[in-house]
C-alpha cells in the first residue's frame, strides 16, 4: 500500500511517502529556499529610479523586487526567454490597439501604487526578484499573454501541417484584442477540445487574479 501525505503550512510545505505505513520520503519545501519565477503579486511601488528608469516594488518576499521600464512596455523577445522559446508570432497587425510608448518610467509607475507584477529571476543575495508587469500564464499547452496581443506558435512544432493547424485553432478563439495566445510545443499533442478547454481555464485563473488584485485594493 502507497500513501502521499501533504502538510502545507504558509512558511513550509511538507511531503510524506509511505509504503505500507512506514515512512520511505520525506521532502520539506521551507519559503527561503523556493522558487518564485513565475508566481504573480500585487506589489506595492517604494521607490522610482529615474536616472535608470526602474523602479522598486515590495512584494512581501524579503528584499523590494527590481523592475525596469523595459519590463514594463511590451516586449515580445521577453517572453521567448522567459519560457526558452522561439516563437513564430503569426496576427494581423491592423486588428491589434496600438499601446502608447511611455519615454519616462514615471509616466507608468507613482510611489505607493499598487501594481501586479510576475517574477521573471530568483532574487539572489541582497538583490532582490526581477520583475515584469508582462504578464503570462502557462499551461501545458498554451500560454495567455493576458496583455499581450501577439497569437502565435513555437517553431519548435516542425511539422508544417501541424504548424499551419494550430494557428488556425487559435485565430479562431474568441479572446478580447488586448490578449494573446501561444501554442507551446506539446500542444500539437493535443486535440482541439482540449486546447479550447485550457484556454478557457487560463482566462479565468486571470480573471481570478485581477478579481483578488482589485478587491485587495
Amino acid at each position: 500500500m502507497h500513501e502521499i501525505l501533504l502538510n502545507i503550512e504558509s512558511k513550509e510545505v511538507r511531503y510524506a511517502y509511505l509504503k505500507h505505513g512506514q515512512l520511505h520520503d520525506l521532502i520539506i519545501d521551507r519559503k527561503k529556499s523556493r522558487q518564485i519565477t513565475g508566481n504573480i503579486y500585487r506589489g506595492r511601488v517604494t521607490n522610482i529610479l529615474h536616472n535608470i528608469q526602474s523602479a522598486f516594488i515590495d512584494i512581501n518576499e524579503g528584499e523590494n523586487g527590481f523592475i525596469h521600464i523595459s519590463d514594463i512596455l511590451e516586449n515580445t523577445k521577453k517572453f521567448e526567454e522567459m519560457f526558452e522559446m522561439d516563437f513564430d508570432l503569426d496576427y494581423d497587425s491592423a486588428n491589434i490597439p496600438e499601446t502608447p510608448k511611455a519615454k519616462d518610467i514615471a509616466q507608468l509607475l507613482k510611489s505607493d501604487q499598487p501594481v501586479l507584477v510576475q517574477v521573471v529571476k530568483e532574487p539572489i543575495g541582497t538583490k532582490g526578484a526581477r520583475l515584469t508587469s508582462n504578464i503570462s500564464i502557462a499551461g501545458r499547452y498554451l500560454v495567455l499573454l493576458p496583455n499581450n496581443p501577439h497569437r502565435g506558435v513555437s517553431r519548435k512544432i516542425e511539422d508544417k501541417s501541424a504548424r499551419d493547424r494550430m494557428k488556425k485553432l487559435i485565430r479562431s478563439f474568441e479572446m478580447p484584442r488586448d490578449m494573446g495566445l501561444i501554442c507551446r510545443t506539446a500542444s500539437c499533442q493535443a486535440t482541439t477540445e482540449m486546447l479550447v478547454e485550457e484556454a478557457t481555464e487560463l482566462f479565468n485563473t486571470w480573471q481570478s487574479i485581477m478579481e483578488k488584485f482589485h478587491h485587495s485594493l
